[in-house]
């Protein structure tokens, strides 16, 4: 990577929409639509492991994954819907 890509990825969130973008290219993160618009299934293999969140959207988004739960603030499983559904996160 590139000093200018190294410093945009050190923006936290910024990080996080990268790795959404990754997992999705790589297939790592799938994602089944649960209600058109408002909820969605997103299954990651990132961490190795198979781990299944949902993510909603009522108005502001959320996310069951432990990063979202702690901070209250978009984590890639919530980037990565957006950038399906969206096209920018």
């Amino acid at each position: 990577m590139s000093k200018t890509s190294d410093a945009l990825l050190d923006d936290p969130q910024n990080a996080r929409a990268y790795r959404a973008m990754m997992g999705l290219i790589q297939k790592q993160i799938t994602i089944i639509v649960f209600i058109q618009g408002k909820a969605w299934v997103v299954n990651s293999t990132m961490s190795g492991k198979l781990h299944e969140y949902m993510v909603t959207r009522n108005g502001t988004w959320a996310c069951t994954c432990l990063d979202f739960t702690k901070r209250q603030k978009p984590c890639k499983h919530i980037a990565a819907v957006k950038l399906l559904t969206e096209q920018s996160v």
